[in-house]
């Protein structure tokens, strides 16, 4: 099994923005494993037209967001794992994958943080080590130590079809990069 840090690929594909900068005054942007049941569609621009189109699109941490061609052959593996959102590229409809499957599968005592030198608090983890047995149906995840920040997901624990990053691949998206924190043979 093998754990991997999802990851939007920002120095070659495009970004969004809210085209509203209030909005960051506000929640509504915050994704931390809880449903957003009042959710109406946020209007955002690209960040910088030059670059590449991808499928995937980073808006804001603990989001991902996606075209529609995404969603017409993933909606099975992104439903089980959270809540979509619409939201409205310059009158596209993109959708945005709140994750709510949080499974509390961090090794606390394995895994090795990053200390704050000043307050002796973790302020991030430096090395994951995983509990394999304690995972959810979803292969898209976050745990709650990172749950505002960190999109997960493993692989090579089910069938490779139920797998988020074997199906990415095998449709030739673009946009995401997959960064391994954790395998469970050393």
């Amino acid at each position: 099994m093998k754990v991997f840090y999802v990851r939007e690929d920002v120095n070659i594909f495009q970004s969004i923005a809210p085209v509203d900068q209030e909005i960051w005054s506000t929640d509504r942007l915050t994704f931390d494993v809880a449903e957003k049941p009042d959710w109406s569609p946020v209007v955002c621009y690209v960040q910088n037209p030059k670059l590449v189109r991808g499928n995937f699109f980073y808006l804001c941490p603990g989001l991902l967001v996606f075209d529609h061609s995404v969603y017409e052959q993933m909606d099975d593996l992104l439903e089980m794992a959270g809540q979509i959102l619409p939201i409205d590229l310059e009158g596209e409809t993109l959708y945005g994958l709140n994750v709510l499957e949080c499974p509390n599968a961090l090794d606390q005592d394995r895994s090795e943080w990053k200390y704050s030198l000043h307050s002796g608090k973790r302020l991030r983890l430096k090395d994951y080590v995983f509990h394999p047995d304690r995972f959810f149906e979803s292969s898209l995840f976050k745990i709650p130590e990172t749950s505002r920040s960190e999109i997960l997901s493993f692989s090579d624990l089910k069938d490779q079809d139920d797998e988020f990053k074997y199906r990415y691949e095998q449709s030739g998206f673009t946009g995401l990069t997959f960064e391994e924190i954790w395998d469970s043979v050393p």
